[in-house]
C-alpha cells in the first residue's frame, strides 16, 4: 500500500528539488550503537544474531516516514510499509545472495519467514533478487571489521532513493558491546534529523529486547 504525495503541498518541495538532481545526492553517517542488552537476550533465547539485528534495523526504518518515500516516474510515493533486500553469505560456497524479505512487526513471524527465504537461497547463491522493487531498504553486514565509515555502490545515484544500512563487527567499549552501523540516504527525501531518528530508534530497540517477547 502507498499514497502519492502532492509535490506542490509537500513541505519538502524546495529541499527535494534542490537535491534530487545532484550527481552524488546521498549522504552517509556511521555511528556506534550499544547492543549489550540485546546480546544478553539473544544468548538466553538462542536467537540468530544476523536476523535479530536485521529485524531491529527494518523496524527502526519503518518508523520513519521519510525513509519510506521514493520517487518513481516523477511521482513522490510514500509506502505504508517497506521490506528489506539483504545480502547473506553462505559458508559452503563462500558466496552471498541478494535476498528479499517482508517486514513483520511480530518478531517470531519475521524470523520464520526470513529464515525460509534464506533456506531457499542456500544451494544456489544469486545476485538477481527482485531488483525491480523499490519498497525496500538495502542492508548488508561486514562482521570481520569494526569500521568507522562506509559508502555503498550505486548504478544511478540521482534516481536511487533506497536507503542503505550496513553494520560491522562488534567491539567492547566502556564495559559495553558496541556495533558500528552505517546509514546512507538520499538527501532529497531525508536530512540529518531523520538519520538521527533512525539511530535513536535502533538504540531503543537494542536497549529493550522485550520487543522480541513474542519469540
Amino acid at each position: 500500500m502507498y499514497k502519492i504525495i502532492d509535490l506542490e503541498d509537500w513541505e519538502r518541495k524546495e529541499h527535494f528539488q534542490f537535491f534530487k538532481d545532484y550527481e552524488s545526492p546521498q549522504f552517509s553517517i556511521t555511528a556506534n550503537v550499544s547492543i549489550s542488552e540485546t546480546l544478553k537476550y539473544r544468548e538466553k533465547h538462542n536467537l540468530p544474531f544476523f536476523l535479530t539485528v536485521l529485524y531491529c534495523t527494518l523496524r527502526s526504518i519503518n518508523e520513519i516516514e521519510e525513509c519510506k518515500i521514493r520517487c518513481k516516474k516523477n511521482k513522490i510515493i510514500l509506502y505504508e510499509q517497506i521490506g528489506v533486500g539483504f545480502t547473506y553469505q553462505f559458508e559452503k560456497q563462500k558466496l552471498y545472495s541478494n535476498c528479499i524479505a517482508e517486514y513483520f512487526e511480530d518478531f517470531r513471524t519475521f524470523l520464520e519467514e526470513t529464515t525460509n527465504v534464506i533456506n531457499k537461497e542456500k544451494d544456489n547463491p544469486t545476485l538477481k533478487g527482485e531488483n525491480k522493487r523499490d519498497d525496500l531498504i538495502y542492508t548488508s553486514c561486514l562482521p570481520w571489521l569494526s569500521f568507522t565509515s562506509f559508502t555503498n555502490p550505486y548504478k544511478n545515484r540521482s534516481t536511487d532513493f533506497i536507503p542503505r544500512v550496513v553494520w560491522g563487527k562488534c567491539f567492547e567499549e566502556n564495559d559495553k558491546i558496541m556495533i558500528p552501523v552505517s546509514l546512507q540516504v538520499h538527501h532529497a527525501i531525508a536530512d540529518g534529523h531523520h538519520a538521527s531518528e533512525f539511530y535513536k530508534n535502533l538504540q531503543g530497540l537494542f536497549n529493550n529486547p522485550y520487543v522480541f517477547d513474542s519469540y
